[in-house]
């Protein structure tokens, strides 16, 4: 259906829109979907007269909408695009010099503030789609404010969108003011059907594309037109077509993919009117999402997911998961169907879980990786980003691993500046690493140039192959590429790739090769680019491998497989600490040093899914500055010895590791009292001064002078007290021949020492003369184990820690069992013996037991034995 632009709902809201600009520097305009704003704002502002002869950008989150806004616009003008109406994208461009609105996305804006900060020439720019928030869209912004408040006063700007925070927007922009405008008045009636299985689950079960097809199938039955659907990603797109396929009738549906991995021509054809006149269901991302008019769509069918990067920054990498849209996602999807007739949207997740989303989606400069951004804010002359304006500010912690980063490839100096070479690497369009990579490839020679430019332009991509199921070895992939050079239409025959993506990848690596065969042979100054990449410290090497290359790119991504044996389990530790693993059957699984170049950014650990092997002998030569050298002297409780290890390191990897022969003294006695008391004093040989330990430590319960020996005070004062007598000591096993008694003794003065004789003596000499060891314990009464018969006279209890505590008395029978315990034996004689001795008199008649024990002489206990044994 033709759209009448005088209909549209924006229409009456131009002439207020014109003026607001005229008088402001900065607007913000909320148009509803279908209100017009993306094609008339434009188009008016060419015409009015207080932009007259003035150049316009208008800025496009995605390639797809920038092409289509060109052709249409200039289609209305009456034009073919590149005249009044241009625009350009990466690898893409049509402009001349009558073009005065030129449509770009933000990341070229980012590239021309760059060249030109003044914008000289441009007298407004749009942002559309400004609610997507993408991180080149918000460093755009403040590129933009930055360069309006400082260089271009009279420069506008206009912040457009269909769902927009728009209050907190405007005083960001110092109460910028704010048009509302409706969208078209088409309703679009809001169906929820829910899965049977949970929402996080669901893209990866059989399960889904069944319900989404019964959903597709209903859909179609009940109503006219083409059909819209929005899944989160390729793989979806892919499976969901397939399933699609089994249910609908080819000759009369069209299935139709729109994603970005698309040719520009593929994705044109999902605008148009299908060429054998058949209704179209189009299965596509988010990029149907905004700022395009797709023909005759009147029902849209909603997985509510989408596709995120979400950053790491303890591991320093990024992971792709999927989750569900916000609100003003899924309002603009909905959108779609209601564009130039009534229309139905189908949401497969319930009302309920509708209303517990977010109403906006999380900004992107929360959860990136700012490291492109870090270097865009060195070139532009900021250190630190406070010195801009940011609607929301680069996470600090996320910034300052970006410069590290950015130091560490040498493109940072350490107060944040941007070295030569960091200015060269913003100038190739690529990432700060991939840039390094072929910065570096280019002293070597145009082959590995080449072979450089491929791998950026690969990973540049994410991957150039249909499925999953290759190799994660980067060199297949490069392969692929170079024979797509050679003979296009075989490789896509003999190949599962992509191909829009190889197109593109092979043009990108064209492109780079070319610049930067110019940029390293321009050596007429001392500063010259050719100079600069010469600084790399690269000269002793003879050439790059495709490992070297991607380690140069990615040196906290250098992988050493956890297990020595070939058959390991695919499981890695990567140079920044952080685990990475790889399926088992992957031929790469047998190497021992990999490179990691793409993978996601799981906390502990990551899947690989493009990687190079690399050998420990190029790693060495590559990073010989970067190497560090540790010696590492520790106790092998196993071996018991003390052994000492020299290792070679590249951030948390070892490199190499071998034993130290000869270890030094000093370390080993280091190592030596570490150890000792890391282990609680346990490895001491404790038994030779056990008993005197005992003694001292009852002491001490009574006489606070002699309370030192406690097990935590001596740990606590090993330093004072042994660690400075274990010089003598060369090997763990000499612990034993320590004279551990004499260093405990000598805590203790002379005069403590014959206290504790006195106070706690070793032994008790009986009447008999018989001496008897004191059974000392912390907490318990001494105690002394000796016959009865021994003990006869002795009329009171001895006493210990000078008269403060009763030896207790084990008195045995013949036999040496235990038959009473007294600490008491003043009592023990005139009450319990002569109870004790009639009973004993019957089992041990043969024994002494009087009548008077206090006049018998003490001695041994059998009458005959005494008899003999008396004078």
């Amino acid at each position: 259906m033709p759209i009448n632009m005088h209909s549209l709902p924006i229409t009456p809201y131009l002439p207020d829109i014109l003026h607001t600009m005229a008088c402001n520097a900065c607007g913000i305009l909320q148009a509803e979907p279908g209100a017009g704003k993306s094609t008339q704002v434009p188009l008016a502002f060419l015409r009015a007269s207080d932009f007259k002869d003035k150049k316009i950008i208008l800025l496009e989150p995605r390639r797809l909408a920038v092409r289509a806004l060109a052709e249409y616009l200039a289609k209305q003008l009456g034009e073919a695009v590149g005249q009044t109406v241009g625009y350009q994208v990466r690898n893409d461009r049509k402009t001349s010099a009558n073009t005065r609105l030129e449509i770009m996305t933000e990341g070229l804006l980012i590239r021309r503030l760059q060249q030109d900060p003044s914008l000289a020439d441009t007298a407004l720019i749009l942002f559309d789609e400004f609610h997507e928030r993408s991180l080149d869209a918000d460093l755009a912004l403040a590129m933009c404010l930055d360069a309006q408040s400082g260089l271009r006063d009279d420069l506008k700007i206009l912040v457009m969108s269909a769902t927009l925070e728009s209050q907190e927007l405007s005083v960001f922009l110092h109460n910028a003011p704010i048009i509302k405008c409706p969208g078209r008045c088409f309703p679009v009636t809001i169906t929820h059907v829910k899965m049977p299985v949970a929402p996080s689950n669901y893209p990866n079960y059989h399960s889904f594309y069944q319900h989404l097809n019964q959903t597709l199938t209903l859909a179609l039955q009940n109503h006219t037109g083409n059909f819209l659907v929005f899944l989160p990603g390729k793989k979806e797109i892919f499976n969901a077509m397939q399933a699609a396929h089994a249910v609908i009738n080819p000759q009369n549906v069209g299935l139709i993919a729109l994603h970005g991995g698309l040719s520009p021509s593929a994705q044109s054809q999902a605008l148009q009117p299908d060429a054998k006149g058949r209704r179209k269901v189009i299965f596509a991302t988010n990029i149907a999402q905004t700022s395009l008019t797709i023909d005759g769509i009147t029902c849209v069918i909603d997985s509510g997911l989408a596709r995120a990067n979400v950053y790491d920054v303890s591991s320093g990498m990024t992971r792709m998961i999927t989750q569900p849209i916000a609100q003003a996602s899924a309002i603009q999807r909905a959108g779609r169907a209601g564009r130039t007739t009534p229309g139905h949207a189908y949401r497969l997740w319930s009302e309920s879980d509708h209303l517990a989303r977010p109403a906006f989606e999380n900004q992107a400069i929360l959860s990136s990786d700012l490291t492109d951004l870090a270097l865009e804010l060195a070139i532009w002359g900021v250190s630190t980003p406070d010195a801009l304006r940011w609607l929301t500010a680069p996470p600090p912690v996320h910034y300052q691993v970006a410069k590290d980063l950015l130091m560490q490839l040498g493109f940072l100096t350490a107060k944040a500046t941007p070295t030569l070479l960091g200015e060269l690497a913003i100038t190739l369009g690529m990432s700060a690493r991939l840039a390094k990579m072929c910065l570096a490839a280019s002293q070597f020679g145009s082959a590995t140039l080449e072979v450089a430019c491929d791998l950026a332009a690969i990973l540049s991509a994410g991957d150039l192959f249909k499925n999953n199921q290759q190799s994660i070895d980067i060199e297949v992939r490069l392969q692929a590429l170079q024979a797509y050079r050679a003979a296009p239409s075989n490789a896509l025959k003999r190949i599962p790739l992509m191909a829009a993506v190889v197109n593109e990848a092979n043009t990108n690596s064209l492109k780079w090769q070319q610049r930067l065969s110019k940029l390293t042979h321009n050596n007429n100054s001392h500063n010259s680019p050719g100079l600069v990449v010469k600084d790399l410290a690269l000269s002793t090497l003879a050439t790059l491998s495709i490992g070297q290359l991607l380690a140069l790119a990615y040196p906290d991504r250098i992988a050493k497989r956890r297990t020595q044996t070939l058959d390991g389990d695919g499981r890695y530790q990567l140079s920044n600490g952080k685990g990475a693993f790889l399926p088992a059957y992957d031929a790469l699984n047998t190497q021992a040093w990999l490179v990691a170049a793409h993978l996601d950014g799981q906390r502990t650990e990551g899947k690989l899914f493009m990687a190079a092997a690399i050998r420990l002998e190029e790693i060495t030569a590559l990073f010989s500055e970067q190497l560090s050298t540790h010696s590492a002297v520790k106790f092998n409780p196993d071996k018991q010895r003390i052994e000492g290890t020299q290792t070679v390191r590249l951030g948390a990897l070892v490199l190499k590791s071998q034993p130290i022969k000869n270890l030094p003294a000093v370390e080993f006695l280091r190592c030596l009292i570490s150890t000792l008391t890391a282990r609680n004093l346990s490895d001491l040989p404790w038994h030779q001064a056990q008993d005197w330990l005992n003694r001292v430590r009852w002491l001490g319960e009574h006489q606070p002078e002699f309370d030192c020996f406690l097990p935590e005070q001596l740990l606590a004062e090993f330093d004072d007290w042994c660690a400075p007598y274990l010089s003598h000591i060369t090997a763990w096993a000499q612990l034993k021949q320590l004279d551990l008694l004499s260093l405990l003794k000598a805590r203790l003065s002379y005069a403590q020492l014959q206290t504790l004789e006195r106070n706690a003596p070793t032994h008790f000499v009986a009447p008999s003369q018989k001496r008897a060891r004191i059974h000392y314990a912390a907490g318990q009464t001494p105690r002394v184990r000796m016959p009865l018969q021994e003990l006869f006279g002795q009329v009171t209890t001895p006493t210990l820690a000078n008269g403060k505590v009763a030896i207790t008395f084990e008195l045995l029978s013949p036999a040496q069992r235990p038959i009473q315990i007294t600490a008491d034996l003043g009592r023990f004689w005139l009450d319990s013996y002569h109870e004790v001795a009639k009973e004993m008199r019957g089992q041990y008649p043969k024994h002494r037991w009087p009548e008077k024990p206090l006049e018998e002489k003490a001695g041994k206990s059998l009458q005959r034995a005494f008899k003999k044994d008396s004078p």
